[in-house]
């Protein structure tokens, strides 16, 4: 049985972490690897989803170092690995990369990649991004093995950096997220103030320039359906500016960061995303997994996942009158049928076990090089 580390600075709650624990609970059951999670930093008080891998039986290891002891990381790595005889380090964020390069051992080491490569610096200082993206870069390409989270950005590192790396596509826990049923449906429904003909519109995810929420706003202005509610749940940088736009409207509600977002997906009939750039959006996995039609931007991620498929519709990330003809005909789909179809491309290309399989099978293929 493969021995695995799963290497990141800490759990802080967000849709990297999502998949950590997605990937982690997928080796789980599958039975075929022995995985455990490793924490660099101290976790944030009451800002933390660790809790969530222990609830899901996963093994977790907590270095408890912050950014100046980076070093002793690496000493506390190195004896864990050799301890523990690990064939894999699997190291997800800019920290746990740098930890996992300058552990000397004889692991593989992989790193999964989940945006473009010039974003994962975004939120240093700008002066020093131009440094850090090339050391980034230089880090990557000492790895035995990288792993874009789409097919999508597997191509933006082969061909603006000429780096031949795999993919293996985010997942989504079925078991968790499901279509609601009738009853469930209903409850929640009631419980936001919505009738049986209204369509419910879900925009899942940070209010922020990147996801295009004034043109989704604009749209709405000028559709003017009673029928069409918009559910805007997540919190930003422009939550308070939109709320101020949009307090006189009746079925716009920008309901902020939430802990637990499952009442609105029970509730919805469709997700829009109106996103400029993504990786693999987890919020569309959790949508299409609940059975839910989508309306999305042209993004090269968003064509990844339903292209060719009934579940939705595409539209221009730069068409304001596309984005308002698709949501248009979304109240007029069939919600039964989009709903299953919907589930099954779940439930066939997306699942936490087909996840934790194909990193396995990354993971044998990097070893068979050595």
């Amino acid at each position: 049985m493969l021995e695995v580390i799963y290497l990141i600075s800490r759990a802080r709650p967000s849709g990297p972490i999502n998949q950590a624990l997605n990937i982690l609970t997928g080796m789980k059951q599958n039975g075929r690897v022995h995985a455990a999670l490793v924490t660099l930093a101290p976790e944030e008080e009451n800002n933390s989803w660790l809790q969530r891998f222990y609830d899901n039986g996963i093994e977790v290891v907590q270095f408890m170092q912050p950014l100046k002891s980076t070093w002793r990381c690496v000493k506390k790595l190195r004896q864990y690995v050799e301890e523990h005889h690990v064939d894999v380090i699997h190291s997800a964020g800019y920290r746990a990369d740098t930890v996992s390069l300058l552990t000397k051992c004889g692991a593989i080491k992989v790193s999964t990649q989940r945006s473009h490569p010039h974003d994962v610096v975004e939120k240093f200082p700008k002066w020093q991004q131009p440094l850090l993206n090339y050391l980034h870069l230089k880090m990557l390409k000492k790895m035995d093995g990288v792993v874009a989270c789409s097919k999508s950005l597997q191509s933006v590192f082969m061909n603006e950096f000429f780096m031949n790396i795999d993919a293996v596509q985010n997942g989504v826990n079925t078991e968790k997220f499901k279509p609601a049923t009738s009853i469930e449906k209903e409850e929640a429904r009631t419980s936001l103030g919505l009738t049986a003909n209204q369509v419910m519109i879900l925009i899942l995810g940070s209010v922020r320039t990147r996801k295009n929420i004034q043109m989704i706003v604009d749209s709405l202005h000028e559709i003017k359906d009673e029928r069409l509610s918009a559910f805007f749940v997540g919190g930003g940088p422009q939550l308070e500016e939109m709320r101020e736009q949009t307090k006189n409207d009746d079925n716009i509600h920008f309901i902020g960061q939430v802990k637990d977002p499952s009442i609105y997906l029970k509730a919805s009939d469709v997700m829009l995303s109106a996103s400029l750039a993504e990786g693999l959006p987890n919020s569309i996995l959790e949508a299409l997994a609940c059975g839910l039609s989508v309306v999305l931007s042209d993004i090269e991620p968003h064509k990844e996942l339903i292209e060719g498929t009934g579940v939705g519709a595409l539209f221009s990330r730069d068409s304001k009158e596309e984005l308002i003809d698709a949501l248009k005909k979304s109240m007029e789909w069939d919600k039964e049928e989009v709903s299953q179809q919907s589930r099954q491309l779940a439930l066939d290309r997306f699942s936490i076990w087909k996840l934790a399989e194909n990193y396995e099978n990354v993971y044998k293929k990097i070893l068979n090089r050595k």
